[in-house]
């Protein structure tokens, strides 16, 4: 339905906003579904804490880190940088939440646990982001100096 020219509503394109607004939905989603299983049961209040429970804060932390993982796929297989600067942003995000907050509360074994789960995210993020995106470029510089110039 919003294929061009009927792309453009009030002066912009559409689907990359329509894009972002559902990315941002997804993301609010999660928290939600991790606020409510949470949430003592008969009540009719949502509340998000980030105090008070180890298994909740790691929740928080392990499903952004998934979704900034799943958004640094999504955005090498769609080749759209903005969705992958995105996805480094909300890692970086995570990290920092992980380093200044969940790791205070941690016990040693579970702050190793937390590495590593972290860790294993960030090397397979690494992983795809050099071995895709890397692969891509050279492709296209190994085109552009093939393709004769008119």
């Amino acid at each position: 339905m919003l294929a061009p020219p009927r792309n453009v509503v009030l002066g912009s394109n559409a689907p990359p906003l329509l894009y972002t607004l559902g990315t941002v939905l997804a993301f609010l989603l999660v928290n939600i579904e991790i606020a409510d299983y949470f949430s003592t049961p008969g009540t009719a209040a949502l509340t998000f804490q980030f105090t008070g429970s180890f298994a909740r804060d790691m929740s928080y932390s392990i499903a952004w880190a998934l979704f900034a993982l799943l958004l640094l796929i999504i955005g090498i297989h769609k080749k759209v940088a903005p969705v992958r600067y995105a996805s480094l942003g909300l890692l970086g995000i995570t990290v920092a939440k992980l380093f200044f907050h969940d790791l205070s509360q941690l016990d040693q074994l579970y702050r190793i646990a937390a590495f590593v789960v972290v860790a294993v995210i960030a090397i397979l993020a690494s992983f795809l982001y050099q071995r895709f995106l890397a692969a891509t470029e050279k492709n296209n510089e190994s085109k552009s100096t093939i393709a004769p110039n008119p």
